[in-house]
């Protein structure tokens, strides 16, 4: 198969670092996530998702009901809504100012790659009948298939010098075409080069990259500008892609703060330090990509299966 250009997924591996020079600055100062009624718009099987919307009443139990696109297939999951501060009221996520909304935080069940619609029920509204679940009436609402698409369960990178071989990959493709890919960073701290390499011919540029976290938040876009410094495209050989080159800072003095600082702990809520202003998650980032092959943009769903290689190589300058 002939590649003309570097994967998505190199990208996304590469490019889930916040250097200090990118879009949003580094750390925990993050413009305030988009309201969206499923918080992060991506996860994956096992991962926690937050719904809000104004019908919920605090602490009265749910139950959601998670609808495969792709195959029809569903899971439900119980939960309760409780009312909690909300990142998306907040100017930024420095500020200490943030009204409460009506929340509810659930795992998602098992299910096929791609977009997913969620359904919400009372939970006087099912019984189980034959060992299934089964509702009398309409759900108490409804979030359409383009809120919610379902991905890869995170790939863990390290910040030693290894390669990762991945056959066979796939990632969940949404309904506008954008492929997701999740990474999880938690155990990177060191500067570290990443090379990625895959062998299908995605075709898209450094702007068609967004990196979101697992709260919401836009951690950074790929600035053209820092291309030939902070990340570099070797031409493609052979039956491969081109590979991409990125170097990600250390987030050693990041981790020390949450540490030993004053404020900045998340023993009373994960996704707020003590101080009051919002902690932005870095340990696992979705990867969003408007990639296209053979001209055309991805069906959603999930990615034809392909080959997958990261290099890691620890790096304390970009070059």
């Amino acid at each position: 198969m002939r590649v003309t250009t570097f994967t998505a997924v190199a990208a996304a591996l590469a490019a889930l670092t916040v250097p200090i020079l990118a879009h949003a600055g580094c750390g925990c100062k993050k413009p305030a996530p988009i309201r969206r009624s499923i918080q992060p718009q991506i996860s994956y099987s096992g991962g926690k998702v937050t719904v809000v919307d104004p019908r919920l009443e605090s602490r009265k139990k749910y139950t959601v009901v998670f609808v495969s696109v792709a195959d029809g297939t569903s899971g439900w999951v119980g939960g309760k809504a409780v009312s909690r501060k909300d990142a998306t009221t907040m100017t930024d996520s420095a500020s200490k100012k943030a009204a409460r909304s009506l929340q509810m935080r659930v795992a998602v069940p098992p299910l096929a790659l791609g977009p997913c619609r969620v359904r919400v029920f009372n939970v006087s509204q099912g019984k189980t009948v034959n060992g299934q679940l089964q509702f009398a009436g309409p759900p108490l609402f409804e979030v359409g298939e383009s809120a919610l698409t379902i991905t890869n369960a995170p790939i863990p990178l390290r910040d030693v010098a290894t390669t990762l071989t991945r056959s066979n990959f796939k990632a969940g493709v949404g309904t506008d075409g954008t492929m997701y890919v999740a990474v999880d960073v938690s155990q990177v701290t060191g500067a570290t080069t990443f090379r990625g390499q895959a062998d299908l011919s995605f075709v898209f540029t450094p702007a068609d990259i967004v990196m979101f976290n697992s709260q919401g938040f836009t951690m950074q876009r790929l600035p053209v500008e820092e291309e030939g410094t902070l990340f570099r495209i070797d031409p493609p050989t052979t039956g491969m892609s081109a590979r991409l080159n990125y170097w990600r800072h250390s987030f050693a003095a990041y981790k020390l703060m949450h540490q030993q600082q004053f404020g900045k702990h998340t023993d009373k809520d994960p996704d707020w330090h003590d101080d009051g202003t919002a902690h932005v998650d870095h340990d696992k980032i979705f990867v969003a990509v408007t990639a296209m092959l053979d001209g055309r943009r991805l069906a959603p769903g999930s990615t034809k299966p392909f080959t997958l290689t990261v290099t890691s190589t620890p790096a304390t300058s970009p070059n």
